[in-house]
C-alpha cells in the first residue's frame, strides 16, 4: 500500500511529504529516499528518526532508523498513518 508520510529535517521548517510503500524495507526506504532528500533539501548523506518509538529526551537526538530488511508496515504497524520520519544530516 502506497501511502504519504511527513518528513522533516531536524532542527528546521523544512518539510515535504513523500509517497512510500508501506512494504518497503529499511534498506529500500533509505535507497528511495536519497534521490529525493538530496533534491529536496540539498542533503547528501543523512539518517532518519521516527516520531513513534519512544525516547526521553528531543526527538531530534533519537537513534536512527537501522536500515534492515523489516518493512515499514511490519515495524510500525497501523502507528505508520499517523507518524512523521525526521531526516537528520550526517
Amino acid at each position: 500500500m502506497i501511502i504519504s508520510l511527513y518528513f522533516k529535517v531536524v532542527y528546521t521548517k523544512k518539510i515535504k511529504y513523500y509517497n512510500v510503500e508501506t512494504s518497503w524495507n529499511l534498506v529500500e526506504l533509505y535507497d528511495n529516499l536519497k534521490p529525493l532528500v538530496l533534491r529536496d533539501f540539498n542533503i547528501n548523506n543523512f539518517e532518519l528518526l521516527d516520531s513513534v518509538t519512544s525516547f526521553d529526551g528531543e526527538t531530534e537526538k533519537k537513534p536512527k532508523i537501522e536500515q534492515t530488511d523489516v518493512s515499514l508496515k511490519d515495524l510500525y504497524g497501523d502507528n505508520i498513518h499517523h507518524m512523521c520520519i525526521y531526516i537528520r544530516p550526517i
